[in-house]
């Protein structure tokens, strides 16, 4: 607690500054920790983390709280949604802070900025989010039906800075890549991310390279500075395929979820 202030309502507020008012996330974060020198290396260091932490994977936790709750995160007030953001960042990443504290955290803050009334709505996600999220799946390009696939295809084919290519072999499908933007937002929107998949059957043809290939330069016609992806760290083919052409490591995270190879 800092002059009645806590350090989970200081990054409330960061999120807000950056979610809600575009601002730069870094420069927000120089700021408050600037104007708060007195806290405790700890408690800078709980910050940081919670605050870069969570907006990095904002996608995630929009997902995993729009799995549980009713009211859906694009149509709840944005001190709500934000906060829910950090808590679930917290009960996903952050062990150890025990779930209930989360919890309590959470919904004496949602009191305090003056949304005392959604007290419940914010208890009852959080728990819910608690019980269920070791099981929760993660929707993947094998959950689509045919129509939605069909969708999918004729959006990516009708963008004008996404794209989604197939390897095909003997008439088979043997791979697939794809670009996505990261967002639409100006400080966003020179980064896309990407993806390869290459049926096992087909591996040591060189369709992965020539997917990523043909990924880079797609990338760099429609005008991205910054081409990212995710792979899992064990699988040295593909990490060793990323590092020759150019890519360098960002970080890891020990809790990501792996696919398993075809």
């Amino acid at each position: 607690m800092t002059n009645g202030v806590s350090v989970r309502e200081l990054v409330l507020d960061i999120l807000l500054e950056v979610n809600e008012k575009e601002q730069y996330s870094h420069l927000v974060i120089r700021d408050v920790l600037n104007k708060y020198q007195y806290l405790e290396k700890q408690e800078r260091a709980f910050l940081t983390r919670l605050a870069e932490g969570t907006i990095e994977h904002m996608l995630e936790m929009d997902f995993i709280i729009n799995s549980f709750s009713k009211v859906k995160v694009n149509k709840m007030k944005p001190l709500i949604r934000n906060l829910l953001r950090m808590s679930v960042y917290q009960l996903k990443y952050m062990d150890s802070i025990p779930d209930a504290a989360v919890c309590n955290e959470a919904v004496k803050l949602a009191k305090k900025r003056g949304f005392g009334q959604l007290r419940g709505f914010v208890n009852g996600v959080l728990r819910n989010i608690s019980r269920g999220l070791a099981t929760l799946t993660y929707p993947d390009e094998n959950s689509f039906n045919a129509a939605q696939e069909s969708q999918f295809l004729k959006e990516k084919a009708e963008s004008e800075r996404e794209i989604e290519l197939l390897a095909i072999v003997d008439s088979v499908i043997a791979g697939t890549a794809g670009i996505e933007a990261i967002g639409t937002k100006y400080k966003v929107r020179h980064r896309a991310e990407f993806g390869i998949s290459v049926v096992r059957k087909y591996w040591g043809l060189g369709i992965g390279k020539a997917l990523l290939t043909s990924c880079i330069e797609c990338a760099k016609t429609a005008g991205y500075n910054q081409l990212e992806l995710k792979v899992v760290a064990e699988n040295e083919r593909a990490v060793s395929m990323y590092e020759r052409a150019g890519f360098v490591e960002c970080g890891r995270n020990p809790k990501g979820f792996r696919f398993s190879y075809y």
